[in-house]
Order: C-alpha cells, then structure tokens, then sequence
C-alpha cells in the first residue's frame, strides 16, 4: 500500500492508496488545494472544515452538470449504465479520500 504527504489548505496530511496510485493522489492533492486557496480567496478563511464543505459543495455540482451534459448526448441512453458506473466510482474515491483527510 502507498502512501503520500498531502499539503492541502497549510495542513499536511498523509493519505494510503493502492500502489502505482501515488502520482494521481498527488494530482488530485495539488487540485483540491487550488480549489481551497481559490474558495479562501473568494469567501475569506472560515475554518478548514468549512472551506472542505463549500469546495466539496462545488465539486458535486460540477459532476451533477457532467452528469446532465452525458445525458444529454444524443445515444446518452446506451452509455447511460457506464456513465452511472464511472460516477460511482469518482464518488467512491472522494469518499475515501474524504474519510482519510477527516481521519488524519
């Protein structure tokens, strides 16, 4: 299992993934503190929990409209199943990553 030393929002956090996932924890680390320092800016600093509640906020409502755009496309119905698939599977990793950052 790897793991990696995340710096998000001024806190370092140290989050395990399966191996060869190292680079993309990473990359996703690097986006969500972009995302924080963006929402810190904009809103001021009202605690870490609440900048990780307004950035998740913003993160859903993107899927929610990448789900509506999908659907949308005509033959949307037969990709449909794999669209609900794949956000399953999105949802499932921030989950997690969620639950390791609440847990560090």
């Amino acid at each position: 299992m790897g793991q990696v030393n995340l710096k998000i929002g001024g806190f370092s956090y140290l989050v395990g993934c399966a191996d060869g996932e190292e680079e993309q924890l990473r990359a996703l680390g690097a986006e969500l503190d972009r995302r924080i320092a963006e929402t810190r800016a904009a809103v001021g600093n009202r605690g870490e929990a609440m900048l990780l509640v307004l950035v998740a906020l913003a993160l859903l409502d993107e899927v929610r409209d990448l789900r509506a755009e999908a659907l949308a496309r005509p033959g949307a119905a037969s990709d449909s199943a794999e669209a609900a698939r794949r956000l399953a599977q999105v949802a499932a990793r921030l989950n997690s990553v969620a639950q390791r950052l609440a847990g560090a």
